[in-house]
């Protein structure tokens, strides 16, 4: 609760807010909530995370990037111009799009 009261404009109402708060801060009653320590405690044991195994199925050279480590392409066909969808088709297909096409 303030003292300061409604104004014609919201512009001048922001602007008296802003006067009355100058020196400090205001933060809404509804804002200041928190959880309740003993359900949070709870919570995140429940939520812990198990122990990883040390083997994961990953082999040792892949586990981390070395500093200056080579990474190869995601895609075989990464340094290949991509297909135009000419040669993609049959020569029936051609055929069809060229009747379909008169």
């Amino acid at each position: 609760d303030t003292s300061v009261l409604p104004r014609k404009k919201v512009k001048d109402t922001r602007a008296a807010l802003v006067e009355h708060f100058k020196e400090g801060r205001f933060v809404h009653p509804s804002a200041l909530f928190g959880p309740d320590q003993t359900k949070l405690a709870s919570w995140l044991k429940k939520n812990e995370c198990a122990e990883q195994p040390k083997d994961d199925g990953t082999p040792e050279d892949q586990d981390e990037l070395d500093g200056n480590a080579v990474v190869e392409p995601a895609h075989d066909y990464a340094d290949e111009a991509p297909a135009s969808a000419d040669q993609d088709l049959a020569d029936e297909q051609r055929e069809a799009y060229k009747v379909a096409a008169e």
